[in-house]
């Protein structure tokens, strides 16, 4: 193998980064459309709170182990104002 080959086959530096950054999963409310049934916190506190009558996330980042439960908090939501991407 020459170093030309072995060259090719290095990824570019950030390469892993992109990948990480593709399945970072970040969750939004619409604070006009919340209806502050709190749905959202009785389901995954980790993520969201109550601020007053609306709910508001609390991480930057959803952890993997909550992705589901995020979305089933979307799908729950009667406001549909829980926005997820990733």
């Amino acid at each position: 193998m020459t170093n030309l080959d072995r060259l090719s086959r290095v990824r570019p530096r950030n390469y892993y980064e992109e990948k990480r950054k593709e399945k970072i999963m970040r969750v939004t409310i619409d604070k006009d459309l919340c209806t502050g049934d709190q749905i959202c916190v009785d389901l995954c506190p980790e993520v969201f709170e109550m601020d007053g009558d609306i709910a508001k996330v609390i991480v930057d980042e959803i952890p993997p182990e909550f992705e589901d439960v995020c979305k089933e908090a979307a799908d729950s939501c009667p406001a549909e104002c829980i926005k997820l991407q990733s």
